[in-house]
């Protein structure tokens, strides 16, 4: 929907997003190879993601779409 109804910051969210699924990919890698365990850099780092993006960035397209007719 971003891409469909030219959302101005579609490019760099998109960016955010890929950023997120390497270093989840790298998390991943460095579990299976023991080199980490689940501990709070992870959490901390979900937590960020959750509050700086979801809470913030996410928030800015829907006024925008329902501003293009979409609720």
């Amino acid at each position: 929907l971003m891409e469909d109804y030219d959302f101005p910051e579609y490019e760099v969210h998109t960016k955010h997003h890929v950023r997120l699924i390497q270093e989840v990919q790298e998390l991943k890698k460095k579990y299976a190879a023991g080199e980490i365990r689940m501990d709070m850099r992870l959490v901390n780092f979900l937590k960020d993601w959750i509050i700086n993006h979801i809470l913030t960035e996410d928030r800015k397209y829907g006024p925008y779409l329902n501003d293009k007719g979409l609720n």
